[in-house]
């Protein structure tokens, strides 16, 4: 989906703005080139650990951020200056405070092997390795088994397989939905701008038809006891039009779940980008905004969608992605781009977003979709290296006084090279079903449609 890092700066091939940061670990959020970033791994770092001394003389004068976002941002803003001093302060304080978070990590300045044999422990890569700023470590023994460690951790892990094929597709497919009675999968179309059906008989045709109202689908969902399929849609540069003026406005879109006619068009403000939605079993429907923090929620098809809750402060950086239901429809876990993972309470909103837990050799930094059946959530980390399928196990939770609870996760798979950029994914019988490449980096020139490919759907087993 869609990511957007930041509020400010340049915008990437998906229309969102970019981090600034040019270290490549969580892969860049761009698709086509852009403007350079400045790196936080520029200055040597040997220089900087000469001016330890000097950082321990102002540190009791800084004011101190309580959050790594913000000490982070001073340290971008310190590279962009050159100001080795506050980048050394700035950039380990983000990484200690957030030890989980695999750019802090690799942009912190000191204690470089060390920082780098956590982002080993995390199972992810970064190329420290082609880094100019670690050639003056490469020959101490600590940072070379680091090096190696990292690059075991490119090579492909668990078991992926693929589920079948969509044929001589030339659409950027972003989501996905299956329907069980029937036996049909739908899937959502970015470039054209509308839905794809694949029947029983591997059969693919349009289900629906663009409207000069409806931009680029992304996330799916079926309301099966009202008979319809619901789409988030966003303005992108990526969909095509044949209109004379594009769609300028996102929203929420339901269509007949039989004859694939447009039910009905909600429209947000112009500055949001839904990126993923879900559908309650009381045909609510929420939907995430990957340009803030915030969450849409439309209680019913013949009403309208309102801001429902955000998630941090509006001065933080939020790209929220996936969404899932716990509890009995009682949560939603959601997915925050650049920070991790949120519990938030349906039954009583005025109950804060809660982070959940982060074990040790975790990360939740990343993840763009995330599904859940009976406690049990598959979340696809396409912001790191490898891409990974993981799986969170929580604790039943009813009611705004009994959260939810993470009792186990496990990497399920990482790393394999038809999943590059895994998006979205379905549940069905035993297996999760999900799209490992959309095709984003297809639409360099994004108003043209890609030549006609075969989009591979993967699955994974799951084992109870």
């Amino acid at each position: 989906m869609l990511k957007s890092s930041a509020k400010t700066g340049t915008e990437d091939a998906k229309g969102a703005p970019t981090m600034v940061s040019s270290s490549p670990l969580l892969p860049p959020i761009t698709r086509s080139p852009s403007a350079p970033e400045p790196n936080l791994r520029e200055p040597n770092l040997a220089r900087c650990t000469l001016m330890a001394l000097a950082l321990s003389l102002t540190r009791a004068s800084a004011a101190e951020p309580v959050d790594a976002e913000t000490w982070a941002a001073r340290a971008r803003d310190a590279a962009a200056r050159d100001d080795l001093v506050t980048l050394l302060e700035a950039a380990s304080a983000a990484a200690r405070l957030r030890p989980d978070h695999p750019r802090h990590l690799y942009n912190q300045p000191i204690e470089a092997a060390k920082a780098l044999h956590q982002i080993v422990l995390l199972g992810l890569y970064a190329p420290a390795a082609e880094n100019p700023a670690f050639e003056p470590y490469v020959a101490d023994e600590t940072m070379a088994y680091a090096l190696a460690r990292l690059a075991d951790n490119q090579s492909p892990r668990g078991q992926v397989d693929e589920a079948f094929r969509l044929p001589s597709m030339t659409g950027l497919v972003e989501g996905l939905a299956y329907d069980e009675p029937t036996k049909r999968w739908f899937f959502s179309d970015v470039h054209h701008r509308m839905i794809w059906v694949r029947q029983p008989d591997g059969s693919v045709a349009p289900f629906t038809q663009p409207d000069a109202r409806v931009p680029g689908l992304t996330g799916l969902a079926i309301d099966a006891p009202r008979g319809l399929l619901w789409a988030a849609a966003l303005v992108v540069p990526q969909m095509g039009t044949s209109d004379a003026a594009a769609p300028e406005q996102g929203g929420l879109a339901s269509f007949d779940l039989v004859s694939g006619e447009l039910h009905s068009w909600h429209p947000v403000p112009a500055d949001t980008q839904l990126g993923d939605l879900l559908v309650t079993r009381r045909g609510t429907v929420f939907a995430t905004d990957s340009a803030s923090g915030m969450i849409w929620r439309l209680n019913a098809p013949d009403a309208t969608p309102y801001r429902w809750r955000v998630i941090g402060r509006s001065s933080e950086r939020h790209s929220l992605q996936g969404l899932a239901t716990l509890g009995d429809d009682s949560w939603l876990l959601v997915a925050d781009y650049p920070s991790g993972l949120y519990l938030l309470s349906v039954v009583d909103p005025d109950q804060p977003a809660l982070p959940v837990t982060i074990p040790l050799g975790a990360t939740w930094v990343g993840i763009d979709g995330l599904r859940s059946r009976k406690g049990t959530v598959l979340a696809l980390q396409n912001g790191v290296r490898p891409a990974r399928v993981l799986r969170l196990d929580f604790t039943p939770g009813n009611g705004s006084s009994d959260t939810p609870q993470l009792a186990s996760w496990e990497e399920i798979t990482a790393g394999a090279p038809a999943m590059p950029d895994p998006t979205l994914g379905q549940f069905v019988g035993a297996d999760f079903v999900f799209l490992g490449d959309p095709g984003w980096a297809l639409f360099a020139a994004p108003a043209a449609p890609a030549r006609p490919r075969d989009i591979t759907v993967l699955k994974v087993p799951l084992i109870p």
